[in-house]
């Protein structure tokens, strides 16, 4: 449903074929600096339906250009598309974050069409989020359209509305929309308007719900009908991305017919339905691959391949169940679940039980994730019978105790929904109360009138008032029904306003735990290494000078963040704030500023450079309130950069206001984080969001009692910018209404500092290390984290006993775990990109990994937290600050824990006894190979690269992992199964030496002989003698 709405209202513009394309890119690149925003915004906005990404790309080096030549109309437009670019892309976030820009410079510029723009894109947004500030914006587009004259958008409005109350069941409001939409399109013979209307009606069509079933089928006939029309004028057009959508759009319809057909006696009609949604599909789908529109292709393979099975075409099935799997991970759409759902429904029908459980396991996770309630009721209910066929009752009865408890959650959603469609709707009944009002008053005066007109008729006249009392008595009846329904639909709008209420409050509590926790991390590492320190001085280790200046380095940075925190909440408690006012040269102020990070940035390999005013003037400024504005954002940029990375600071005065601009090409920021990214509780686990949730929150602050503003745009992977405004004259200030006080100025001084190089230094410049030589006798150790004190502290502490390889983040510590296969991982838990849970669930995923325990380091001691990783497979939980003792036994504990279960394994596997403690995975895994080289165990060539190749592995995997569950290497195992199998042969046969020898693959029976010997201290003779 979600995928369908985004197809639904993605009609803005023209999709066009790769040479129309090539030709608007080539007027584009051969335009003058005069036309070079116009053709390419033309580009741009056709090239974003085939490749948004590019289109992305090309728009934001656009921008820059048109920022900087002053084009503000050129941004609006540029940004506008660039906006809409990412509804295809389908990042709801980025959208919002770009019209908010279009808004913002229409309204610096006066420029009402283009608030137009913003106004209509945030309608969009809220449209697709079924939420009825759509309703508000639409209200103020619709306003700015029909005063500038723009009809074309204003009928696109009119549109994408009238799919808002289509959604939400009102239809005689969304035809009366598609209605106005279609008459502008007509008068300007729009061909592309007059498709999306017709498609839109085709979809009420559609989706009409009646009980009268032969009333229903002609519903559907009648959207198919009009559908085809729809198609008909996407050929007209030449429009493949439309001719797409409506021939989806007719096997969705076809979908919903068979649906409703009769198995035992409609079997003939549900077949050629079938056919007929494949067909169509298959159509689409072929489109779709005609425009590179890959991530377009997600909402019909689901489609497919229901189709398919409903026809038991069960392989058919599957192939585009893969391929909407693999295609889902490369568009990043969420969209999985649906996919596993029909596959277990697929391996559900075939009475592949086992498989049904694995793949509705999947849909459950993945729904949880999407928080889409509706998939997750239906897939647990067909787990709970997946089990029950099994014969697994227990867990079939606790499935179904949950499909209960969901279910009852889906009905009162529902029933919140329902109200929601009330409060909708109580608007249309104030209408019909109004218009009832009017229908009384008329009939009033015109009794008054007849009263007048001859006494000679009094009695008609009679009759005729008694009429009209009736009637007025009638309406009034219905008046007060109405009024009680009104009345009703308020009280369920107060309650339902009371539990957002409570949902806000529970959210806020979560938003400050959350903060909270985080800022215990910021707390507890500091802690760890200073405590450790303390305790290593007491022993008088060799690296006391080494643990002194860790002692001072992390007493500042706990200092600093004290200090933070602080200031924030002297701001938050303090909104009016005195601001003291200096006069200062501009330039020479940031020169000093600046100048004193570029031996830093020489340090650290960093492209530092900036720009002051062409021209200096003096101004008004607070001094410290400053400095620790540009001290937190340049140290950002540091922070989020790396070696041979740009970072660029460049001032403007514009309109009286000194514009800072901090430019850097690093990490740059997920787009879903740059509307929070200043909220004081809010902490994200990657990019420049990652941080302690105080430093953005305390500038941005900051730059609010300074009387400015602050805002960030990103491009993720790639660049960031903060651009601030400050005021510059005394007048200024006291027109925002700031107190000011006027102080002398003081001495301008660098404004870098160590406890700021402090914090720094704990994700900067961290290297992994490079080992070169193992010692084969010692166990090898992983350690992760993003805290260059605590890796090398760990490091110093295991260096004696153990070989330690340290790793900065979790994406590298995940590499070298796989190119190591140590004996043992230790991870922080919260790092930024990659945290310690992802690495915990990605090498328990991993055949290669799955066995080695990991240990996880976590300043988040509560028990939701714990839950999860132990959920996940976590060996162990360290909270820091931790005791060393501690971590040192925890580590050799779960070392020697492995050794056991090898040992034992070994000799139950010799013994056929089943072999406990060993995960699922390792367990199929030894099956798998021991079945292989059983069913070939008289080939005396068989290799370890045959089998492993079997097994989907390389020769190196297999020796890691056989080693890592055994002990042994993988050549000895194998030579294991064929003695194993040879002592039974020698317990339970007349066989001779030579002839078991040769059945269990050994190629002399010399050999044979010696190597069962070794193995159980006895030659195989002298044990079928013993015996006998």
């Amino acid at each position: 449903m979600k995928f369908l709405i985004y197809t639904l209202i993605i009609f803005s513009a023209t999709s066009i074929y790769a040479s129309e394309i090539d030709s608007l890119r080539t007027v584009f690149e051969n335009s003058t600096p005069s036309n070079k925003f116009s053709t390419g915004s033309q580009y741009y906005n056709q090239l974003r339906y085939s490749k948004p990404n590019d289109a992305v790309s090309g728009l934001q080096k656009l921008i820059f250009e048109a920022e900087s030549a002053n084009n503000i109309n050129a941004e609006i437009d540029l940004y506008d598309i660039l906006a809409k670019t990412y509804l295809i892309k389908r990042k709801l976030d980025s959208l919002y974050f770009y019209f908010e820009k279009v808004e913002q410079l229409s309204k610096e510029s006066n420029n009402n069409a283009g608030l137009g723009k913003a106004y209509s894109g945030f309608s969009l947004y809220y449209n697709i989020k079924n939420k009825e500030e759509c309703l508000t914006y639409f209200d103020k587009a619709v306003q700015i359209f029909k005063e500038e004259g723009m009809e074309i958008p204003l009928a696109d409005i009119y549109n994408s509305t009238g799919l808002y109350y289509r959604n939400h069941g009102n239809y005689d409001e969304a035809m009366e929309l598609f209605k106005k939409a279609r008459l502008i399109y007509e008068l300007h013979d729009h061909k592309m308007g007059l498709f999306k209307v017709v498609n839109n009606e085709a979809l009420i069509w559609k989706n009409l719900s009646v009980k009268d079933k032969e009333l229903f089928k002609k519903y559907i006939y009648k959207a198919i009908e009009m559908f085809k029309l729809a198609e008909e004028y996407s050929i007209d057009l030449n429009n493949k991305h439309y001719q797409a959508t409506v021939v989806t759009n007719i096997g969705g319809a076809y979908d919903k017919l068979s649906s409703q057909l009769d198995p035992n006696t409609e079997t003939e009609a549900i077949l050629e339905t079938v056919d007929y949604r494949i067909r169509y599909f298959k159509k689409a789908l072929q489109l779709r691959n005609e425009l590179g529109q890959n991530c377009f292709k997600i909402g019909i393979y689901p489609s497919i391949a229901e189709a398919y099975r409903e026809s038991k075409k069960y392989d058919s099935a599957m192939l585009y169940i893969n391929k909407g799997i693999a295609l889902d991970a490369e568009c990043e759409t969420k969209d999985e679940d649906l996919l596993y759902v029909i596959q277990g429904h697929i391996e559900y029908d075939q009475q592949h039980y086992n498989k049904a459980i694995t793949a509705f396991k999947k849909s459950i996770a993945l729904s949880k994730k999407t928080k889409n309630l509706k998939n997750e009721v239906g897939t647990t209910g067909m787990l709970g019978q997946a089990y029950f066929n099994v014969k697994d009752y227990k867990n079939a009865y606790l499935t179904n105790r949950i499909h209960d408890s969901l279910s009852q959650a889906y009905l009162n959603l529902e029933k919140f929904e329902k109200i929601a469609k009330l409060e909708a709707n109580y608007e249309v009944v104030k209408k019909e109360e109004e218009k009832l009002k009017a229908q009384l008053t008329y009939n009033e005066e015109l009794a008054k009138k007849q009263n007048l007109i001859l006494f000679s008729i009094i009695l008609i006249i009679t009759f005729a008032g008694g009429g009209v009392f009736y009637y007025k008595s009638y309406k009034d009846k219905d008046k007060e029904y109405i009024l009680s329904e009104g009345k009703r639909v308020v009280i369920e709008h107060k309650q339902r306003l009371l539990i957002e209420n409570e949902k806000r409050l529970k959210e806020l509590d979560e938003f400050k735990s959350r903060f909270f926790s985080n800022i215990s991390h910021e707390f507890r590492t500091p802690l760890t290494l200073i405590l450790s320190a303390v305790t290593e001085l007491r022993t008088k280790s060799k690296h006391s000078p080494l643990h002194l200046k860790t002692i001072e380095r992390q007493s500042k940075q706990l200092l600093s963040l004290i200090n933070q925190i602080l200031d924030l909440s002297s701001l938050e408690n303090n909104k009016k704030q005195k601001v003291k006012l200096s006069e200062y040269s501009i330039n020479d102020t940031f020169k000093v500023m600046l100048g004193s990070f570029e031996s830093f940035a020489e340090q650290n390999e960093v492209n530092f450079s900036w720009s002051v005013l062409s021209e200096d003037k003096k101004a008004l400024m607070d001094l410290d309130k400053l400095t620790k504005v540009i001290n937190n954002l340049v140290f950002n940029a540091f922070k989020f950069t790396h070696p041979q990375d740009e970072i660029n600071v460049t001032l403007k005065e514009k309109n009286d206001r000194l514009s800072i601009e901090v430019y850097d090409t690093g990490e740059g920021i997920p787009a879903a984080n740059l509307d929070k990214i200043f909220d004081q509780y809010y902490h994200s686990e990657s990019g420049l969001a990652a941080s302690n949730g105080i430093g953005l929150a305390l500038t941005s602050e900051l730059i609010k009692t300074m009387g400015g503003s602050i805002s960030v745009d990103s491009l993720e992977g790639q660049w960031s910018r903060f651009t601030i405004n400050i005021l510059l004259r005394k007048e200024d200030f006291e027109a925002e209404n700031i107190d000011v006080e006027i102080i002398e100025p003081v001495q301008l001084e660098p404004v870098i500092s160590e406890s700021s190089t402090t914090t720094l230094e704990k994700t900067f410049d961290v290297k992994s290390s490079q080992v070169e030589v193992i010692d084969a006798h010692l166990p090898t150790i992983v350690v992760i984290d993003d805290n260059k004190d605590i890796l090398q502290y760990l490091e110093r502490m295991l260096n004696d006993e153990y070989n330690v390889i340290t790793a900065e983040n979790g994406e590298v510590g995940i590499e070298q775990t796989l190119r190591y296969a140590p004996d043992l991982v230790i991870s922080d838990l919260m790092m930024p990109k990659v945290n310690g849970l992802e690495v915990l669930d990605k090498l328990k995923a991993e055949v290669e990994s799955s066995h080695i325990p990991v240990v996880l380091l976590t300043a988040k001691a509560d028990l939701d937290t714990k839950l999860e990783g132990y959920s996940l497979k976590a060996d162990a939980f360290v909270t820091k600050p931790f005791e060393k003792q501690e971590l040192l036994l925890q580590v050799k504990s779960l070392i020697n824990n492995r050794k056991l279960i090898q040992e034992k394994f070994s000799s139950n596997f010799m013994l056929k006894k089943e072999i406990a403690d060993l995960p699922s995975e390792d367990e199929k895994l030894i099956k798998n190979l021991t079945s292989f080289v059983e069913e070939n165990l008289d080939n005396t060539d068989l290799s370890v690269d045959e089998v492993a190749n079997h097994l989907g592995m390389s020769r190196s995997q297999l020796h890691r992992k056989v080693k890592a569950i055994s002990g042994q290497s993988s050549s000895v195992f194998i030579r294991n199964i064929r003695l194993r199998y040879a002592h039974e042969l020698v317990l339970n046969t007349d066989l001779t030496m030579a002839e078991i020898s040769f059945r269990t693959g050994f190629n002399t029976p010399n050999y044979f002989t010696k190597c069962f010997n070794e193995y159980y201290h006895i030659t195989p003779n002298t044990l079928r003698k013993e015996v006998s």
